[in-house]
This record gives C-alpha cells, structure tokens and sequence, in this order.
C-alpha cells in the first residue's frame, strides 16, 4: 500500500526539546507518502515562530494556527476540517501529539492493516516515557490494564480504550465525524474517543497488539496514562468519571443521533444509538452493563452508584445517600470490595 497519509499534529506552547523529537520520529519514518497539518492553538510569538523554524525545510510539514485558543478536542477538529479542505485527498488519517516519539516503523505496520478493506480504524499499544526518555513501562495496555479490544460504543464511552496518537483510520470515518460535538465541559471526552464511536459503525476497529509510540509522561500532558490502583482510592475514581461521563452523555447525543446512519450491511452493527444508548429508561442497564463487563468483583456497588446517578432524572427513584452508604457497606462486608482488585485482562 502507497496511499498518502494525513497526520493532524496539535501544539499549544510545547516544550522544545520535546517537540524536535517528535518531529524527527516523523520525518524518519519508513513510510515517507505523508503530509502533516501542524495546527497551532495560539502559542506565544517565540514559540509559535520556533515551530516554524523546525517544520520550514519539509514541505510536508503545513502550519496553521487558530485565531483564537480553543483546546486540544477543537485544534484538532480544526486540522481535520483543513485536511478536509485540502485538493489531495489523503485516504489515511493520524493524530499526533507534540511530545512523543513515534518508532520509525509507525506508519508502515499500521498502513499495512487496511489492506483488509472492513478495516475501519487501528489503533497500537504505546510504551511509556518520562520526561528523560526512560522506560517506565513498555506496554500502556498492561499499565493501565486497559481492555483495548472492546468497541461497544457504551463501553468506549465510559472508559475509551483508544488512544489518539496510536490510531489511523479511513477517510470515510472522517466525512462522518465532521463536525465533532460541542463540550459543554472542556476536556470531558476527546477526539479519539468520538473517532473510535464513528469507526465502529463504518466497519471494524482492530487492536494492534505491539507498542508503536513512546508516550511521554510529564507534568503538563493534558491526557496521560493512568495507573490502576487497588482498594478506595481505585473505587472512587472510577465513581468521579462516571459521575462526569454522565454529564457528558448528552454532548455526545445529539451527533450520534444525526451523524451516524446506522450501518445496514453489517447485522453486528444494527445499533439504533438514540433509543439503546441514551433512552433515559436504559441508563441504568448499561450502567450495570460497564460494571459486570470490566469489573464484575464490585460491580454491584458501581451499580448502586449509578442509581443514584440517574436518579435525578426519575424522582420517584430518588435514593437518600444515607440508603446507598448502607448499603454499599454491607456489601463491602460481603464480598470485600476494598481489598478486590480489577479483573485481570
């Protein structure tokens, strides 16, 4: 395969050093048919001129940059619409951040997939990296004890299993994806997570199990790799995003259910978004559904917590917190819930 690729590369202000690795990773790529769309979300002078400085010799490389700051998740919609635009139509299309380091062999392995036409997106395994380029651990699936074959769009939404900068996906997702849906909370759901939505219903995602990016951890990433823990502190985050994650359903809602024609080829694919996913009726199924998927251990209880959660939609279902305190604690008696761990994927 040959065909061209598009890489959306987001900035915003990067640390330099951080920056020239990452642009090396891609110039010396073994896969070398590719244009990168450098767009800037309004960096300061200097920095936004060393951007420049860096990208200038590759005609490969073009630099836009926003009027005004608008976030990761727009800066990168605002790459895609410029691609969109382009005359030359890339049939591949990546994201990148602006801190990481891609293997040389990124773009060829990942590339090479859509050979097998269902294939809609793919995504890889990323190794992580401090800020000093040392290993920390050489898998972000095992660290995070991600499950990144699971594509039900209830699941990905409550916890996306796919990562940006380790994603390709087919030019027909994008005319689907356009435009992403308005956050009414910055930062509560990603560009990949509504790419990975749109993928699933234009044919089929695959994991690839072999790390092609070293994703850099440090202080100032606005999306890292987060370690799962055991015991309370692992329970109540995982409360705190579902509490967020209900907030957010009806970003999302609204694009699905105009954006996504439902594909009628595929009966695995029959999934009429509108009714299943965001039916105030059902919420508490797929609560449930997300709980006894991943962690069946304590599934009851995070059950419980999305009662309550949804609860404020059906008054008549409205539980005092003192009831559910009680009874989370007589099920923590019974089956341990703080000394469980996830299940192990």
């Amino acid at each position: 395969m040959n065909e061209q690729i598009a890489i959306i590369l987001a900035t915003y202000n990067p640390n330099i050093e951080f920056f020239t690795k990452q642009i090396d990773s891609i110039k010396k790529q073994t896969y070398q048919n590719w244009t990168c769309i450098v767009i800037d979300d309004c960096s300061s002078p200097n920095k936004a001129q060393e951007i420049k400085n860096l990208i200038q010799e590759d005609k490969r490389f073009l630099f836009f940059q926003n009027e005004i700051n608008l976030g990761s998740y727009y800066t990168f919609e605002q790459g895609l619409l410029k691609l969109s635009s382009l005359e030359e139509a890339a049939e591949l299309i990546c994201f990148s951040d602006q801190d990481d380091i891609w293997l040389p062999e990124k773009l060829e392995i990942l590339a090479e997939e859509f050979n097998d036409s269902e294939i809609s997106c793919i995504h890889s395994d990323l190794s992580l990296i401090d800020e000093k380029d040392n290993l920390i651990h050489e898998s972000c699936w095992l660290y995070e004890k991600r499950s990144p074959e699971i594509y039900e769009p209830i699941l990905l939404i409550l916890r996306n299993t796919i990562t940006g900068c380790s994603m390709m996906f087919r030019r027909r997702v994008l005319a689907k994806a356009l435009p992403l849906p308005e956050q009414q909370i910055r930062n509560s759901f990603h560009h990949d997570l509504w790419i990975g939505l749109i993928s699933s219903q234009y044919g089929r995602i695959k994991a690839l199990n072999k790390p092609l990016v070293l994703y850099r951890q440090h202080a100032n990433n606005v999306v890292g790799a987060s370690k799962v823990d055991n015991g309370k502190f692992y329970l109540f985050s995982l409360v705190k995003k579902l509490f967020l994650k209900v907030k957010t359903f009806k970003d999302i809602k609204n694009s699905l259910t105009y954006s996504i024609e439902i594909a009628q080829t595929n009966l695995n694919l029959r999934i009429y978004l509108s009714k299943i996913f965001f039916d105030k009726v059902q919420s508490k199924i797929f609560i449930s559904q997300l709980a006894f998927h991943n962690y069946p251990d304590f599934g009851i209880s995070l059950f419980l917590f999305g009662i309550y959660a949804f609860s404020k939609n059906y008054y008549n279902l409205l539980i005092p917190w003192l009831i559910i305190a009680k009874i989370i604690k007589s099920t923590q008696q019974i089956i341990g819930l703080f000394s469980l761990s996830p299940k192990k994927e």
